[in-house]
């Protein structure tokens, strides 16, 4: 019986104060800041921070949700490109909050 209470009194300060959450950090490194139309980039987000939830923006009207650390993608297209990396962590036992954090960089991209 006391084993039954201790639990449920440590599950209610655990709801009731909730526990230290990590703010995520958001970066990532590309294999090069200018390509050619159809090269691959290789985009890797190793420098991130506690992100359970990953989106890819790569400026062309492509977004890729994912949890991959690296990702690749070519242009179909010259021009300049943003590429936005947006790292979200979710805790469903923190009241429901989550935070997120974005980078960017552009990617400059040739006939």
């Amino acid at each position: 019986m006391r084993k039954h209470l201790l639990i449920m009194l440590l599950t209610i300060m655990v709801i009731t104060l909730g526990c230290e959450r990590q703010t995520p950090v958001s970066c990532f490194t590309s294999s090069v800041a200018q390509a050619n139309v159809n090269d691959p980039i290789s985009f890797d987000m190793n420098c991130s921070k506690d992100a359970s939830l990953i989106t890819w923006d790569f400026g062309d009207g492509t977004k890729v949700p994912g949890r991959d650390l690296t990702i690749a993608h070519s242009y179909s297209s010259p021009g300049e490109y943003v590429v936005t990396l947006r790292v979200c962590e979710h805790a469903m036992w923190f009241k429901g909050k989550t935070d997120c954090d974005s980078f960017s960089k552009t990617i400059l991209v040739s006939q």
